[in-house]
């Protein structure tokens, strides 16, 4: 990277990636008698004193000196433009070098105030977008290079005119947060001098690059977009319209310029199609795996995965190939989008495999209507598809339930437990996902949450619909009963029964006692009647994700942890390494002994008591005490999302569950007053190392005196009578989260009997099970040495 001193004479130096010094950066729009590269490195600063673009650099490099900067940049003089091969790697480089300058100035060349602002022609440039969003500072300076303001100054003014959310503006959120056609509408009305160069200013705004290839015009903006799809499956990349486009001049599905998003920026991807194959470019065009209404027809409406407000969004395509169906290419023919499809038009339709052109400039085929005639021109759009009555294969929602111990009430405290946090999060997109939230206070509370779970199930399930339950404590044993009752009987059908519904879990409860182990006679009798239920009134079903947090059966007489198979198929149980309680016994989860490998389990063991992996702690601990518990909360967010349940990101971002932020919140880890909010990595090591592991048997820890004393009665009762209390038995083979060895390898005195043997070193007794190099993921297993065997 090229740098220019800010000392006079101006002088242009060098510098590698790792040596690249803090500098300031100048945003503009060019104008005349820009000084060039090579009018600086020949030294002819006299000859060229008077030129207004020397004159800008002296008065940039002025300002930034004044602002402690010993270096800056300005792309007129700091690239060698007459270098395609530098020049292609500076526009590739650009945002990023936006990105990292201590401070960009934004000078305004034709305003004087502030109230000119609006009517700046900066705000028209396309180079200019990514030069307001990617610096982490800007100032804007006037004509006379005086102070206009700050960029947070003047965020509401700068929503207005650019219409980007003030969230990105203050740095608060990522530019991933929004979807391809709203980013694309915040370019809709810039312009730049070279045509190609519409493209090349977007590449940072999505994180691609490309090689520069000055002279093909508007397809530099069609590659742009291939680019784009090749790491998102975001369909609103094909939601614009062009008024240009009709059967007799079709286009293809890329737009062929970001103004064609200009009334996109409030549409937003919606999913609707399980296990839909994503769309690929091909030799033949887009490849998309999408319902077509009406199907087999010449002309029809590409539903796509997006919501435009009042429905789904489609796009007008008409088919190239001879005859009636979908076999051939497709090109786009209506100007417009349909941004009102009702969602039970997917009722009863297959998805159909299709290719639409990317551009297009041939002659269409002809489908014998008149553009007259068209129904998009008509009071009644589309009214021929409305006797279809069709849903893609896999159309389905998702119902999440979730259970936590405790009153459970969903209070804005600091510390929330997780279970509330994960419940906060779910996104709540209309129709997508439907969430249910319960507190299991007491022994009394199983049976009613199991029912009033299992009534909302019934209520709301549909075929195809996917299951996923979450708990914590009591709140796990829930679940688990729920996930049982689901696998093993099955959803009334038809739905609604609720007197039904509380048969089927009260005759459960009869017959398992709300126990998963059932023996002999008992097990058969059960068996037989759920499998009448199963068959009489019931939909087989299996629950897709089942979260647990330090599942427990505090009934249980046994001293070691209680096995309970669950049907489900996915099952992340995040395990306290440090909880002693007598009355507290553990529930490991075995597989399901049917002789097939269909379910995935991980049972991971983290450091802290069993109210630290809920994060169940009282609201009057000390600072730090939601740190610990935080970790296996990021750990559950991250293999919910592999499972297919979608949360909000701007409320993971809130709960700090996400690991492209770098700013965590306050109700979750706070950073040390005294030092710089730390990375999400860094946070994650700082919880394991030195977030509170929380006893509810010790007097300081945050628990009322009343019940600490409960506690501990309950502790010697059961202590001394039936002889459980002690660490919890820790299997060789499983699996323990980094942030234990983090906790070990920090603290000296950290040396849980279940883990380390009472042995002080314990470096070369691990090695990595899963995930390596995943702060939020990785595990290790112990190894055994041969003294030990």
């Amino acid at each position: 990277m090229r740098l220019i001193r800010t000392d006079s004479p101006f002088a242009l130096e060098e510098f590698t990636d790792h040596e690249i010094p803090p500098y300031a950066i100048l945003s503009h729009r060019w104008g005349q008698e820009e000084a060039s590269f090579q009018e600086m490195i020949r030294n002819e600063h006299q000859q060229h004193q008077n030129k207004l673009g020397y004159k800008k650099i002296q008065h940039f490099c002025a300002r930034a000196h004044q602002d402690g900067f010993q270096y800056a940049w300005i792309d007129t003089c700091c690239i060698n433009r007459e270098s395609s091969a530098e020049l292609s790697e500076a526009i590739n480089s650009m945002f990023r070098w936006y990105q990292v300058a201590q401070k960009c100035y934004a000078y305004l060349g034709d305003v004087d105030n502030r109230s000119e602002i609006p009517q700046s022609e900066w705000f028209h440039r396309g180079w200019t977008l990514q030069e307001l969003i990617a610096p982490q500072e800007v100032d804007f300076l006037a004509k006379d290079w005086g102070d206009l303001g700050t960029r947070t100054e003047l965020c509401d003014l700068l929503e207005e005119i650019t219409g980007i959310h003030k969230s990105v503006l203050l740095g608060s959120a990522q530019l991933q947060e929004f979807s391809i056609a709203k980013r694309m509408s915040w370019a809709a009305g810039r312009e730049t001098t070279r045509r190609e160069d519409i493209a090349y200013c977007l590449m940072g705004i999505f994180n691609v690059n490309m090689p520069l290839l000055y002279g093909e015009g508007e397809k530099a903006f069609i590659r742009l977009q291939e680019e784009i799809m090749k790491d998102s499956d975001d369909q609103t990349i094909f939601v614009w319209e062009n008024e240009e486009i009709s059967s007799d001049r079709p286009s293809g599905l890329l737009a062929r310029s970001p103004a064609d998003f200009e009334n996109s920026r409030d549409i937003v991807p919606f999913p609707f199609a399980k296990n839909m194959t994503p769309f690929t470019v091909t030799n033949r065009g887009i490849r998309m795996n999408s319902p077509l209404l009406p199907p087999n027809t010449k002309k029809t409406l590409l539903i796509l995965e997006c919501f435009g407000g009042a429905g789904l969004v489609g796009v007008e395509l008409l088919s190239q190939a001879h005859g009636e169906g979908p076999d051939g290419q497709f090109v786009r023919v209506g100007k417009s989008l349909r941004m009102d499809i009702p969602f039970n038009m997917l009722s009863g339709a297959a998805l159909d495999t299709i290719y639409v052109a990317k551009s297009f400039t041939g002659s269409p085929a002809k489908d014998g209507t008149n553009d007259d005639q068209d129904e998009s021109k008509t009071g009644q759009p589309y009214a021929a598809i409305s006797k279809y009555n069709v849903q893609p294969r896999g159309h389905h929602k998702k119902l999440i339930l979730c259970f936590n111990e405790g009153r459970g009430e969903l209070t804005d405290e600091l510390f929330q437990s997780n279970v509330v946090k994960i419940f906060r999060m779910l996104e709540t997109a209309e129709g997508h996902q439907l969430s249910y939230y319960q507190g299991v206070d007491s022994e009394s509370d199983l049976t009613t949450s199991v029912t009033n779970g299992y009534k909302f199930i019934t209520q709301n399930y549909q075929s195809d619909d996917e299951i996923s339950l979450v708990g914590f404590s009591k709140g796990a044993y829930v679940a688990q009963t729920l996930a049982q009752i689901v696998g093993f009987v099955g959803i009334i059908s038809p739905p609604g029964d609720n007197q039904l519904a509380s048969t089927v879990c009260k005759s459960f409860e009869e017959l398992n006692e709300l126990r998963g182990a059932i023996d002999g006679q008992r097990k058969a009798l059960s068996l037989s009647f759920m499998a009448s239920m199963r068959g009489s009134f019931c939909l087989p079903v299996v629950v897709t994700f089942l979260g647990l947090f330090d599942a427990v059966n505090e009934r249980s007489s046994k001293k070691h942890a209680t096995k309970m198979p669950v049907p489900a198929h996915i099952i992340p149980h995040a395990v306290s390494i440090d909880e002693r309680r007598a009355a507290l016994r553990l529930i490991l989860i075995p597989p399901e002994n049917n002789g097939e490998d269909w379910q995935d389990i991980e049972e991971v063991w983290f450091p802290g008591t069993h109210q630290d992996m809920g994060n169940e702690i009282p609201s009057t601990a000390n600072r730090d005490a939601g740190k610990l518990g935080h970790i296996p909360l990021v750990w559950m967010v991250g293999e919910a999302t592999k499972a297919g349940v979608n949360f909000d990101r701007r409320k993971k971002k809130a709960y700090g569950c996400s690991a492209s932020l770098d700013i965590i919140s306050n109700n979750v880890l706070v950073a040390d007053s005294d030092g710089p909010i730390r990375s999400f990595a860094e946070a994650l090591y700082n919880a394991s190392t030195q977030g509170v592991i929380h006893d509810p048997l010790s007097f300081d820890a945050g628990w009322s005196p009343k019940s600490v004393c409960k506690k501990r009665l309950t502790e010697y009762f059961l202590s001394s009578t039936l002889s459980r209390a002690g660490p919890r038995e820790i299997l060789a083979d499983a699996a323990v989260h980094v942030s234990a060895l983090h906790r070990m390898r920090a603290d000296p005195d950290y040396r849980p009997p279940n883990l380390t043997d009472g042995q002080r070193h314990q470096e070369d007794r691990w090695s990595v099970l899963r995930n390596r190099n995943d702060v939020v993921g990785e595990c290790y297993v112990r190894t055994v040495c041969e003294e030990r065997r």
